[in-house]
């Protein structure tokens, strides 16, 4: 369905995607320098074009940083997404927010309904300095 090049890491699509077998594709892209290897998860959403109820992020990714120190319930940042066509967000409709990963769920807790991010248990520098979350929002 997908593949990416090698030399680029430019993924592009391989053949025709129907969003009414599936709507959701999970891909897992790695890359080596011979001796590491570091991979990366992500959601490949589909919609059809003339769907006016869809739930959209406000910017393509967020960055947070936070304390080593920090306590868990400590907010690290907040997500946003609106619902309906670009440009005129739907008054009538909320989206809602989740964690996609179990890992990362241990770690931080996502509002539901707000898109608040906290920490869910304390961090370790030393141990993981880096920390990749995908949410997922949706219609209701």
């Amino acid at each position: 369905m997908m593949c990416t090049s090698v030399r680029t890491g430019v993924l592009q699509v391989a053949s025709r995607l129907d969003d009414s077998v599936t709507s959701i594709y999970s891909l897992c892209i790695s890359a080596s320098d011979g001796q590491h290897v570091t991979s990366v998860i992500f959601n490949v959403s589909l919609y059809q074009p003339d769907d006016h109820n869809l739930a959209e992020f406000s910017h393509p990714f967020y960055v947070f940083d936070v304390a080593e120190d920090a306590a868990a319930g400590v907010t690290v940042g907040r997500v946003e997404a609106f619902i309906g066509v670009v440009g005129h967000p739907s008054s009538s409709s909320r989206p809602t927010y989740a964690i996609t990963s179990r890992w990362a769920s241990s770690m931080f807790h996502l509002n539901a309904t707000y898109g608040i991010l906290t920490l869910a248990s304390t961090l370790d520098y030393e141990t993981v300095s880096q920390f990749y979350c995908i949410v997922y929002t949706s219609s209701y």
